[in-house]
């Protein structure tokens, strides 16, 4: 039997497995592995699903929409965005992905936006 797993950036790895020969004879280990491979399958199938839901309301919305990085190393910095965004402050995609987030006016900072992130997970 043999899966395939391909990652969203289409990195694709295949993992090989020889039951009969892993699992020898036993039919009940083999039929439980082969349903939780299944199990897995369908996870990532969901996954697959919902990533294009959200990449389409992402490139689709009509209004500017950053992902900004919250790494201490980093914070700030944009590091995607739509086509509204680059419509919306003038800039081409590369120059907006060169950019803070604060260095847009009319932006929140990143601190400002993780602490408003922060109270709508809180409640």
């Amino acid at each position: 039997m043999a899966l395939a797993i391909e990652t969203a950036d289409a990195q694709e790895f295949a993992v090989k497995m020889n039951l009969a020969r892993q699992l020898g004879e036993d039919s009940k280990s083999r039929k439980t592995l082969q349903a939780k491979l299944a199990e897995q399958q369908r996870l990532l199938a969901e996954v697959r699903a919902g990533e294009q839901r959200y990449r389409t309301l992402f490139e689709h919305s009509p209004e500017p929409v950053f992902l900004v990085s919250c790494d201490s190393a980093n914070p700030g910095r944009i590091v995607d965005l739509n086509a509204a965004a680059c419509r919306c402050y003038g800039y081409t995609r590369d120059e907006l992905l060169a950019l803070r987030i604060e260095d847009l006016k009319g932006v929140v900072s990143a601190a400002e936006a993780e602490a408003s992130f922060n109270r709508v997970m809180v409640g």
